[in-house]
Order: structure tokens, then C-alpha cells, then sequence
């Protein structure tokens, strides 16, 4: 008889775990995929790519996510629980659905409409809200014991929620943290932190706080500093589509510096998006602030000015010690390896090289007369701002430091005869 009866026992200690281990992976679940559908959100927001960028997330990211979106729900939930578990056996039925109610769902609407939703999503909020209402009343109604009706309660609360969270992420303004990274290369990049774990580090790099459409997995390995930051503007696309046509919205500046600011914000864009550097380069705000005062130099066609003053460095300087030219006007050598064909209404783009360390390389937009282009193998001296610096990868695969400039004029050292 002992033998049946632990037979029986042991059957059934299988299936009370097997039933904890199923819940369990149903409640895993459930949280990665109202993590993963904020997460979606949020990326459709900052106008980068959902699915490829799900793809190499952090699963711990996705989990992460769920679980701080059904907070709210899940607190709404334990204290509309505790309340009846106070009140029980005092309330009538009207009181006990006013309750159920008031705590479980209008705090939680209430919260998603004054976040600043989008109009669609206010009224996709309140529909679900008035959903989740009618369910609660169900629950309430059908529930025989006070254990089923608090786990629907908790279901419910929960999943409204999530669904509550979902809306609040949709087409809005990011808070992100920013993340600055040293590389083992050498190398330094930034941008938003999107997600990270032991193996992977996941950035979208940014142009003035503004996201660019793109965004880039480092492997942890190649990472030897990471540094966090809270930023305290929310981030938002730079337009809407600036991975195939460098489009910038620059509405939000006055009328008189709208067209300047344009050819700012598209040239810091060109360099963040070449496909030419190893890592997103950096971008030194203090030269983007000297650009923005003196853009009228710096953009305009006209004969090389020698005599203009500025801080003499070589490209080697320019590339080693580089944050300590932010902002300042230098005037550096270099030698010609490729130069643009010159266009009408369009700067040249010149790239230099250090004339005996080929390591060092220098990219310049300068603009020059019809008469006078830059050609390859020419020795010139440049005055310019430089606006950012990294790691450049050739075709050969060779790794070179590269700094990009916006210049003011080019001076030939041997002018063609």
C-alpha cells in the first residue's frame, strides 16, 4: 500500500513542478513580448530599424524592458488587490466594481494621457482602457472565490499596462542614456545606448542629440571604457529618411537660420554615416559652435586668404591630440591623395595625407574657384574647424587615424605653373 501511495505522491510532486516551470515560461514569455513590442516602439520613434535591430539586442534588454513597462500595471494591480483584501465582505457590488475600477484602470489611463500621447494613441489608450474595464466587471462578477479574483484582477491590470506603456512609446520623444566608448584600437564613438550585455554593445550614434537612422553593435571584447550619461533632452530623428538622402528637419530653428543650419546638420550627417570609418567617429560640439558662427567663412567661394590667423598644427597633432583643437581654427599641411571634380554651388572634398606618416589622413570640404581646383599629389596648407575624428579602414583593410574638417581656404605649397 506504501508503495502506490508514494508512487502517487511522486506523480504528483512531477506535475506541480512541471505546472510552476510551464507558468513560469508563460509569465517569461509574455514579458519579452510586451518588452519586445516597447522596444519596437521606441525604435519606430527614433526612426531606426526594428527588426535588425531586435535581432542583435541583448535578450536581457528585452526582459528588462518588459518588466519596468508592467510595473505600473503590476503595482495598480497588488494595491487594487490589497484594498479588497482589506475590504472584503463590506462592499456591495457597485462599491466593490467603483473600487476595481477607480484603482485599476483611471490612474493608468490617467497617467498615459497626460504624457502627451499622440491623438491615435489617446484614443487607442482609452479603448483599451474601457476594455480592460469591461473585463475587471466580468472578473468581478464571475469570479467564486477571492483567490481567482484577484489573479484575474492581476492579469488584467497588468496586461492593460503593458498595452498603456506601448501607446506612451509610440512616435514620442526617447529618454536615452548616452554612452561614450574607448576602443581597444584606440578609437573613441558615441551615441544613445540602446542595449548592452558581456558580448554586446549596442549604439545608435547621433548628430546633435538627434538620432540618424542607424544604428551599430560593438562586441564587448573591443570595448576597454564605457561611460554613461543621462541626457537631458529627449531624443528624436534627425529627418525622415537620412540613411539614403542625408535628410535633416531644421523647422524648429528661425527663418534666417534655417538654410545654414541645413548644411551643417548634412555635412555632420555625411561623416557620421560614411560607410569609410571603422567605428561612428566623434563630433566635437565646440567646433560645430564656431562653424555655426562663422559659417559665412566657411561656406562661401573665394581666393585663399594666407594671412588669416589660426593655430598651426601638423595632421599627426590634429589626430593624437585631437580634443584639444575643438573649436579652434587651425591651419595645417598636407598632401593631396584625392580631391572631388569641382561643381558649381558645391564645396570640394579633399583628402590629405601627412607627407611623411601615411597614417594620418585629414578630410576637408573647402570651396574653390573654377579656376584653381585641387588636385591629387598637390602639397596645400588649410585653415579650417575640425568637426570630428576616428578610425578610418581602407580598402585594404589598413587602419589609419582620420580627422574631418570644414575649411575656410586652401593654400597651394607648389602652385602649378
Amino acid at each position: 500500500m506504501q508503495e502506490p501511495a508514494r508512487a502517487e505522491r511522486g506523480t504528483d510532486t512531477r506535475r506541480l513542478v512541471l505546472e510552476l516551470a510551464g507558468a513560469a515560461a508563460g509569465i517569461l514569455v509574455f514579458v519579452a513580448l510586451v518588452g519586445g513590442g516597447v522596444i519596437s516602439a521606441r525604435l519606430k520613434s527614433l526612426g531606426l530599424p526594428i527588426d535588425s535591430t531586435l535581432a542583435v539586442l541583448p535578450r536581457e534588454t528585452v526582459l528588462i524592458a518588459g518588466v519596468r513597462v508592467l510595473s505600473g500595471g503590476l503595482v495598480a494591480a497588488l494595491v487594487v488587490m490589497l484594498v479588497l483584501w482589506v475590504l472584503r465582505g463590506r462592499l456591495r457590488s457597485v462599491a466593490l466594481y467603483a473600487v476595481v475600477l477607480g484603482l485599476g484602470v483611471v490612474p493608468l489611463l490617467a497617467f498615459t494621457l497626460a504624457s502627451g500621447v499622440t491623438t491615435g494613441m489617446a484614443f487607442a489608450s482609452v479603448a483599451a482602457a474601457l476594455v480592460a474595464a469591461g473585463v475587471l466587471v466580468l472578473v468581478v462578477v464571475r469570479s467564486p472565490t477571492f483567490g481567482q479574483l484577484s489573479v484575474g484582477i492581476f492579469v488584467v491590470v497588468a496586461t492593460l499596462g503593458g498595452a498603456l506603456a506601448f501607446a506612451r512609446a509610440w512616435d514620442q520623444p526617447i529618454a536615452l542614456d548616452f554612452a561614450d566608448v574607448q576602443l581597444r584600437d584606440g578609437g573613441r564613438t558615441n551615441g544613445f545606448l540602446l542595449g548592452e550585455s558581456s558580448s554586446v554593445l549596442v549604439l545608435a550614434p547621433d548628430v546633435l542629440d538627434r538620432t540618424i537612422g542607424r544604428t551599430v553593435a560593438i562586441p564587448r571584447n573591443e570595448v576597454i571604457d564605457l561611460r554613461l550619461s543621462r541626457v537631458k533632452k529627449k531624443a528624436t530623428p534627425i529627418g525622415s529618411d537620412p540613411v539614403s538622402s542625408f535628410t535633416v528637419d531644421v523647422s524648429r530653428f528661425p527663418a534666417a537660420r534655417r538654410k545654414s543650419e541645413a548644411v551643417v546638420q548634412q555635412t555632420l550627417l555625411k561623416i557620421r554615416l560614411s560607410a569609410q570609418w571603422k567605428h561612428s567617429p566623434l563630433i566635437f560640439r565646440q567646433s560645430v559652435a564656431a562653424w555655426r558662427r562663422g559659417f559665412d567663412q566657411f561656406a562661401h567661394i573665394g581666393q585663399p586668404r594666407p594671412r588669416e590667423p589660426g593655430q598651426r598644427a601638423t595632421l599627426r597633432d590634429l589626430n593624437e591630440q585631437t580634443p584639444i583643437f575643438g573649436g579652434k581654427v587651425v591651419i595645417t599641411r598636407g598632401r593631396v591623395l584625392e580631391a572631388t571634380p569641382w561643381a558649381r554651388k558645391e564645396p570640394q572634398t579633399v583628402v590629405l595625407r601627412e607627407p611623411d606618416a601615411e597614417r594620418y589622413l585629414a578630410t576637408c570640404e573647402v570651396w574653390r574657384p573654377q579656376s584653381s581646383p585641387l588636385k591629387p599629389g598637390e602639397d596645400v596648407r588649410l585653415r579650417g574647424l575640425v568637426l570630428a575624428a576616428g578610425v578610418f579602414v581602407s580598402g585594404a583593410g589598413a587602419e589609419r587615424n582620420r580627422v574631418a574638417m570644414v575649411c575656410s581656404w586652401a593654400q597651394e605649397v607648389n602652385p602649378r605653373r
